[in-house]
């Protein structure tokens, strides 16, 4: 692993074009953090020219930024070339209302300036393809797909029932077959569940907020029916049941990334405490004293 240190936009004049297979940046948000001139707006259009011009036909980009000016950061991304390809909503428990409280001699009492952060958005962008399908652009470039069956969430092994597109029969008349012994299906090893654009921290505060699910068995005899169609059946293929239970939050990523993975390749750097980076114009975390 090669670390790079200096203004990024300064450094990324010397490397060479198509050079870069993907970017994960957590750039300023824009919103004057502590009264930081650094963070006064978000990068310009000129700085994410840069980076699509390093970047590989079809590599694609993950951007942090705050829900405030999430629209402007994910403008200047699509103006300096990027397509905008989704969000993911990062979600954690440990945000702090950094709101005013505006009661006067008890006439407003209780009234705030701010919600409580306890989100922030990640754009998920790509470089356009050179080539004209995704495939022949993976072939020359190795860049332009997203490694979905890496990125899966893991069931459990019990959880192998799916059922194979075409191997099922209808009962004479109806549109979709109730009886298990009219469908045809097969037992493998489950790749995971498909991953979503929603992820949390993980924290207890989070969690607590996703219900609880008990092991469905086997397939489920009702069909809930909507203008007269089974809704359980999608494009004509019944959809799987599972066998797993507990909390749903498990169908999700946890991106909290522990102490150790956080300070992975800092080996050698000198430790610095919060407050002695904040000196320098570090941020280092929230300050919850902050006022609007």
């Amino acid at each position: 692993m090669k670390l790079i240190l200096g203004d990024c936009l300064e450094k990324m004049k010397n490397l060479e074009d198509n050079s870069i297979d993907s970017i994960v940046s957590d750039p300023p948000y824009g919103i004057s953090f502590m009264s930081k001139k650094w963070d006064y707006d978000v990068p310009k259009v000129e700085v994410w020219e840069e980076v699509l011009r390093v970047l590989k036909p079809g590599g694609h980009a993950l951007v942090a930024c705050g829900t405030r000016t999430q629209h402007r950061m994910a403008v200047n991304l699509e103006d300096a070339g990027f397509e905008i390809r989704d969000l993911i909503a990062w979600v954690y428990g440990s945000g702090f209302p950094k709101s005013r409280n505006i009661g006067l001699d008890n006439e407003w009492n209780g009234w705030g300036t701010a919600l409580k952060p306890a989100m922030e958005l990640w754009t998920l962008c790509r470089k356009p393809l050179s080539e004209k399908t995704i495939a022949s652009n993976c072939l020359k470039w190795g860049t332009g797909g997203i490694n979905i069956d890496e990125c899966r969430v893991e069931i459990s092994e019990n959880d192998n029932q799916s059922w194979r597109k075409g191997e099922y029969n209808y009962i004479k008349g109806s549109v979709g077959a109730t009886n298990d012994e009219n469908r045809t299906y097969r037992k493998d090893k489950p790749t995971g569940r498909f991953p979503a654009n929603f992820i949390h921290d993980g924290s207890d505060e989070v969690v607590g907020e996703f219900p609880n699910s008990s092991t469905t068995g086997k397939r489920s005899k009702i069909h809930r029916k909507t203008s007269g169609m089974a809704t359980n059946f999608t494009m004509g293929n019944p959809l799987a049941e599972y066998t797993d239970s507990g909390s749903a939050s498990r169908f999700f990523y946890c991106a909290k990334a522990s102490k150790k993975e956080r300070n992975k390749g800092l080996e050698g750097f000198e430790e610095k405490k919060q407050d002695e980076s904040r000196k320098e114009g570090n941020p280092g975390g929230d300050n919850p004293e902050i006022e609007e």
